[in-house]
């Protein structure tokens, strides 16, 4: 703005000022305003009634810089004051002089969240074998224990105390006879060690690979280390000893020598719970399959007890089960075993015949959850 045109650009300024009173944003006024006096809007300051007032002082110093000096601009230097006055008035009545975030800092906050979900699948059907009978390949009354080797090769007794021994697949390969006092499950570990379940003293015995006891533990009752009737046993790769307390509707948990270590289970339909619970096996990652022989189901856990899954239902169909009872005694699925493959094989007593299952892998979902926060 030249000295020539102080005098004569109240006008303009006057219209800015209209502009701003009747709603118009305030920064457009200032616009206009810069121009009347000589400069040029920044859009970088017209944010706030901050930068308004900042734009109507730097015009009012650039006002004063070309009033001349003394009494000649005595007048010049009055009419600026004049004008800043009214135009600090005219910003403050702008329609909008703070709008949010003025003269604020700009904070960004990002908040991620990663959730991982473990599926446990069911373990879909995949063979079966056998019918009732005593020739090779079939089984007397029903099947009772089953345990797969570290070849893959399939150990099945039943009630004609005789072991007959199949490839992975069902094909029979051979047969010799066993003599014992109401025997329940057989299991072995890795140094050959085999543990035996005795129902009719409700108890555990331990022997060598060549039949040598080394030692047993157990009594009747319901207290930790005790049975009724106890049937299925399995021993995991360190050598710990799971027992199925069937007349308890419970699983033990022992070290290789008998010591007590956990139990997990109880009477009903409930996950986790047992009616009957007969076989028992361990996969190579120690998770514990056992044949809950009245509900017809396989259920799946931690070496710990905690549940992981199930499968089966009552019936004669591929994946089903059939129990069965004769007075008081009930026949279903007995023995059930795990090959390093993974795929789980059960003796299913109600039909004469053995089932044949492969589990897969577990599956691991992670969802990430992304939130942006501006303020």
């Amino acid at each position: 703005m030249t000295p020539s045109l102080r005098r004569h650009d109240a006008p303009a300024l006057r219209s800015t000022r209209s502009i701003l009173k009747i709603g118009v944003p305030w920064f457009v006024g200032s616009a206009v305003l810069l121009v009347g006096i000589g400069l040029t809007a920044s859009p970088a300051l017209t944010k706030c009634a901050k930068d308004c007032k900042r734009l109507i002082t730097s015009g009012f110093k650039t006002c004063r810089m070309e009033c001349p000096k003394g009494k000649a601009g005595k007048a010049c230097r009055k009419a600026c004051r004049d004008e800043r006055k009214a135009d600090k008035a005219a910003c403050k009545a702008a329609t909008n002089p703070t709008p949010p975030g003025c003269g604020k800092t700009t904070t960004t906050t990002t908040t991620t969240t990663t959730s991982t979900t473990t599926t446990t699948p069911a373990c879909p059907f995949v063979t079966k074998w056998g019918s009732s009978g005593t020739q090779d390949g079939q089984f007397y009354r029903y099947p009772v224990g089953v345990a797969v080797d570290g070849s893959g090769n399939v150990f099945v007794t039943d009630e004609t105390d005789r072991v007959q021994k199949f490839t992975n697949a069902g094909t029979f390969l051979t047969t010799w006879e066993i003599f014992g006092f109401a025997t329940g499950g057989v299991a072995v570990d890795e140094s050959g060690n085999v543990f035996v379940t005795d129902e009719g003293y409700d108890r555990v015995q331990k022997f060598t690979n060549a039949g040598t006891l080394l030692t047993m533990w157990g009594s009747v009752g319901g207290g930790d280390g005790q049975f009724k009737q106890p049937a299925g046993i399995a021993v995991d790769g360190s050598g710990n000893v799971f027992v199925a307390d069937d007349g308890n509707d419970r699983i033990q948990k022992f070290t290789n020598r008998g010591t007590f270590v956990t139990k997990w289970g109880s009477t009903g339909t409930g996950d986790g719970q047992f009616n009957g619970p007969a076989g028992i096996a361990v996969d190579g990652s120690g998770n514990v399959f056992v044949a809950d022989q009245v509900n017809d189901r396989i259920q799946k856990f931690t070496n710990i007890g905690t549940f992981l899954t199930r499968w089966g239902s009552v019936g004669g169909a591929d994946g089903q089960f059939n129990c069965y009872s004769l007075s008081i005694v009930f026949f279903g699925l007995t023995g059930i075993a795990v090959d390093g493959g993974g795929n789980v094989f059960v003796a299913d007593t109600g039909s004469a015949r053995v089932q044949k299952f492969a589990c897969p892998a577990e599956t691991t979902t992670t969802t990430t959850t992304t939130t942006t926060t501006t303020t």
